[in-house]
């Protein structure tokens, strides 16, 4: 996915957060070019920056992973 190089190597503020989010945003531009063109069946999300694409009209997944002190 191509992303903003001068954004993808600051140090910033809650870094890796905010670049999920960016992420996330322009994965979503991505997707709606795609589903314009092309019919996808599923689609696989996996952090939390990613949960607003969960309106597409296709099989979404969210896999969402948490961890526990007593696992």
């Amino acid at each position: 996915m191509p992303v903003n190089d001068a954004l993808w190597q600051a140090h910033l503020p809650l870094n890796k957060l905010l670049k999920k989010g960016y992420y996330a945003v322009e994965c979503s531009r991505r997707i709606e070019a795609l589903m314009k063109d092309t019919r996808i069946d599923a689609m696989m999300l996996y952090n939390i920056p990613q949960y607003f694409m969960m309106g597409y009209p296709c099989v979404t997944i969210f896999d969402y992973a948490m961890t526990s002190s007593t696992c």
